[in-house]
């Protein structure tokens, strides 16, 4: 039976503070999308397109919570499809209102958590250009600021991440080991509480059975000295022995 493995008290520091960095990616991810619907209503009105981008709003959120482990899914298709879906979602909402590009970031890291690198790197390229084509749209002309901005930030998300996941990485190995060494304990503790009792029972039989011949020889000794004199005795000490 395998032992459970307790991660040292650092460990599980640094592994509590990944479960709250999920916790404000998810928080951003919802605060951005109303924060963008209610922008547009703000600036344009409540007019059909606003219809449009709140329901697919509702629609974004709702496929983001389909899955609130990010990038945990035992699936090796479903989590990528899932993620790929948003993004197409994301795209058709930047679209349709750039100020939806805000949640670039989120959605850029969800990418990378459920993608391989190169893929999510890909995706994120793609995500950085929709964001400025719709800002440049939005402004009517060139600025070299809106190309500079989001490629810093695609790059800068890129890097985090694979800091990151080179971190988790190596607090795997660590485990790992800390697994491996649990197990190769329990082993060595039990063949020591084996060779113990064995050592135990090796003991008790020596014993049991120099004492069965210190009597064997004790009663062979009262035969010979009764053997001429008290016959009968001698012969019951020989029985006996």
């Amino acid at each position: 039976m395998e032992p459970d493995v307790e991660p040292p008290a650092g460990l599980r520091g640094i592994l509590a503070s990944v479960e709250r960095l999920d916790m404000w990616l998810h928080i951003a991810l919802v605060v951005l999308t109303v924060t963008s619907v209610w922008r547009y209503i703000n600036g344009h009105g409540f007019d059909n397109r606003a219809l449009v981008i709140m329901l697919g709003a509702g629609v974004l959120l709702a496929v983001y919570a389909s899955s609130p482990i990010v990038g945990r899914s035992r699936s090796p298709v479903a989590a990528p499809a899932w993620c790929l879906t948003l993004v197409a979602i994301w795209l058709v909402l930047v679209a349709l209102a750039p100020s939806f590009a805000w949640l670039a970031v989120t959605i850029a890291f969800v990418a990378l958590r459920v993608l391989r690198f190169l893929a999510a790197a890909l995706v994120v390229a793609a995500m950085m250009g929709a964001v400025v084509a719709a800002w440049t749209r939005m402004q009517g002309e060139f600025d070299p600021t809106i190309i500079a901005g989001p490629a810093c930030i695609a790059g800068l998300a890129i890097l985090a991440y694979r800091l990151m996941e080179r971190d988790s990485a190596a607090r795997q190995r660590l485990l790992d080991d800390l697994r491996d060494a649990q197990g190769d304990l329990a082993d060595a503790q039990h063949e020591a509480g084996v060779l113990a009792e064995r050592t135990r029972l090796s003991r008790e039989i020596h014993d049991s059975v120099a004492q069965g011949l210190a009597s064997i020889n004790l009663l062979l000794q009262a035969a010979e000295q009764h053997w001429t004199a008290r016959p009968s005795a001698a012969h019951e000490y020989v029985g006996q022995a």
